[in-house]
């Protein structure tokens, strides 16, 4: 269990995986001077009473038994959790289901998935995403389609979790502001805009009857399997829970 302190060294929470500039760890080691300190940060409302020749192991155990009986409020790991389903191959809507059902409210659900995403470094914020796209777009001149979907491709690598639309919608207002004409390329969107534009019309819709529309439009189970989670939060939203 880690301890989160505030910049006055007083004990504020608790949680298993926290972030922040002072983290008390107690298997982490520290030196006598900033235990002493934490200690008599806390001293006041915990009693941490200790010798002023006290050993470090003998401190930094004072200090953790003190902290485990104190009433602290849990801080979710919301990192942790989004982290270890992106390792486990989890959709984003199956780790938002996670984070809703360990107590994310709703209606923060996706704004806390981004900032644990950019926190573990697997999403690049506004600033950064748009300093990579214009070294990449850099005296980009596609003269075929296989030029932009190349690009598409390398965007899609370089730029972490940009899907195809994302790159494409990239690359079309880089033409636009450049003056560019792009060449024709495949277009995007086909059965997965229809599933789409379908879930929206059908918000409270089972994941069954999702699976009969996406076998009308002849895809396979398999791929209902995958947009499952997406219509399980479509449902919670829509739904109303009492968190939203």
């Amino acid at each position: 269990m880690l301890y989160l302190l505030n910049e006055n060294l007083e004990v504020i929470a608790r949680g298993e995986s926290l972030d922040g500039e002072f983290v008390f760890d107690p298997e982490t080691k520290r030196t006598l001077k900033d235990l002493k300190a934490i200690a008599t940060a806390t001293a006041t409302a915990n009693s941490i009473e200790h010798d002023s020749k006290i050993k470090l192991a003998d401190l930094a155990s004072l200090i953790t038994d003190a902290f485990s009986e104190m009433d602290l409020p849990e801080t979710l790991d919301k990192r942790g959790i989004v982290v270890a389903g992106i390792k486990a191959g989890k959709t984003d809507d199956a780790i938002m289901l996670e984070l809703i059902e360990a107590g994310i409210p709703v209606r923060d659900a996706y704004g806390e998935f981004k900032t644990a995403l950019m926190a573990a470094g697997l999403l690049l914020k506004t600033k950064e995403r748009n300093e990579k796209l214009a070294v990449l777009l850099e005296d980009f001149a596609p003269e075929t389609g296989d030029d932009v979907s190349d690009m598409v491709s390398l965007m899609m690598e370089e730029l972490p979790r940009t899907t195809e639309r994302q790159a494409m919608g990239a690359i079309r207002k880089y033409a636009k502001e450049n003056d560019l004409t792009l060449p024709k390329v495949k277009r995007l969107g086909g059965w997965k805009k229809k599933l789409f534009d379908w879930i929206v019309e059908n918000p409270t819709e089972s994941v069954e009857t999702m699976t009969v529309y996406l076998i009308e439009l002849g895809r396979p189970e398999t791929v209902a399997k995958r947009h499952a989670d997406t219509m399980r939060l479509v449902n919670r939203i829509a739904n109303g829970p009492d968190d939203v």
